[in-house]
């Protein structure tokens, strides 16, 4: 089910906000390619922190599985108050700024102690695909706060 992207306003706007997510997701993956590294090879995009109109924060990014072109996705706490519900609800953004339900995330500890988010993001016609969402610890410049891996 589609619903209207209801955040309104944002610090960027809806388009150059996805503009500047693909631009950059799309540099990041050429860094990829070239770098030897596991994790760097499991990198499939960035997320930002965002305020919605009511001053609650959100993440905001783009994500890009296999060859796909990037899709943009946002990230919110998920209000229920059930335990055995996801911590965060993940929605696709469309280019007409429509979000549609496609994923959910729980906040789990790594091994030294640090909150990251694991789940899973769900592509029409795709098989689901399970991904972790780490802080960025070395971030330089306007890359994203946080990096989406391939689990």
């Amino acid at each position: 089910m589609k619903t209207r992207h209801q955040e309104g306003t944002t610090e960027d706007s809806s388009a150059s906000t996805n503009v500047s997510h693909l631009n950059t997701n799309q540099t990041s993956l050429k860094q990829r390619k070239d770098s030897s590294s596991d994790w760097s090879k499991k990198r499939v995009g960035g997320f930002w922190i965002k305020k919605d109109v009511l001053g609650n924060n959100y993440l905001s990014g783009s994500v890009m599985i296999e060859d796909d072109k990037p899709e943009c996705f946002h990230i919110f706490k998920n209000r229920s108050e059930d335990k055995n519900q996801p911590d965060r609800i993940c929605y696709k953004i469309s280019n007409n700024s429509e979000r549609e339900e496609a994923g959910a995330f729980w906040i789990k500890k790594s091994k030294k102690g640090k909150d990251y988010l694991s789940g899973v993001i769900r592509r029409p016609n795709k098989s689901p695909q399970s991904v972790h969402i780490y802080p960025n610890d070395f971030k330089q410049g306007n890359q994203p706060l946080y990096n989406c891996y391939l689990v």
